[in-house]
């Protein structure tokens, strides 16, 4: 079974920014962490790479927090302290070999899409605000999404947002990869697919790598 997925979504944003804060180091992630993974759960699309556990590590490894990425962070008008969208980006002056500064995805080579957390309450809002900070707080001409997929929760709220304010949408390199989807809950398929000296070790080796 194949996904359909897109390696760029670019759409121009000409807005104002509100209700959004950028954190341009490890330590304000830090200081997020219990509100980022309370984000994680209640995501429009959910994605693993968007964990805390899986990105703070890498930005430390690689000591990108004071070099060029940064976080974009959507609060809750409604709930003070609690986040309804989390976007690692770079802010790049030169794009396409244009002077064009474009915010863009942070992504590495460990990402397998690049999706950004938005919360399922107030998605188009959210996504709203992202590019309004993109536009007025970070001075882009254009936001580039990467590595998204096409029928998605955050692509399909991305294509309403940009239509009701007029803002073109271009899709680019669009590809198709494998995947796996179960049609049931992951312990049911876990328990059905394997057995039980196989699912013990696969348990093992899991702890493991949690250590």
């Amino acid at each position: 079974m194949t996904r359909p997925c897109v390696k760029n979504v670019l759409t121009h944003a000409e807005l104002n920014p509100a209700h959004v804060m950028v954190a341009g180091n490890l330590e304000v992630l830090e200081r997020h962490h219990d509100k980022w993974c309370a984000l994680m759960p209640s995501a429009l699309e959910p994605s693993v790479i968007g964990a805390p556990a899986w990105q703070m590590p890498m930005f430390r490894h690689l000591r990108k927090g004071d070099a060029g990425i940064d976080t974009l962070f959507v609060g809750d008008g409604d709930a003070p302290g609690r986040l309804q969208g989390l976007w690692p980006f770079e802010l790049q002056h030169r794009r396409w070999g244009l002077p064009v500064p474009v915010v863009t995805s942070w992504t590495h080579d460990l990402f397998f899409d690049g999706v950004p957390l938005i919360g399922k309450e107030q998605p188009e809002e959210t996504v709203f605000r992202l590019l309004e900070a993109a536009a007025g707080t970070l001075g882009a001409k254009a936001a580039l999404f990467r590595m998204l997929p096409v029928a998605g929760g955050f692509s399909r709220t991305l294509h309403r947002v940009a239509a009701r304010h007029g803002l073109p949408v271009t899709e680019i390199e669009p590809f198709e990869r494998a995947c796996l989807k179960c049609g049931r809950d992951y312990e049911t398929w876990f328990n059905e697919s394997f057995p039980r000296k196989k699912r013990k070790e696969f348990r093992r080796l899991r702890k493991r790598l949690a250590e």
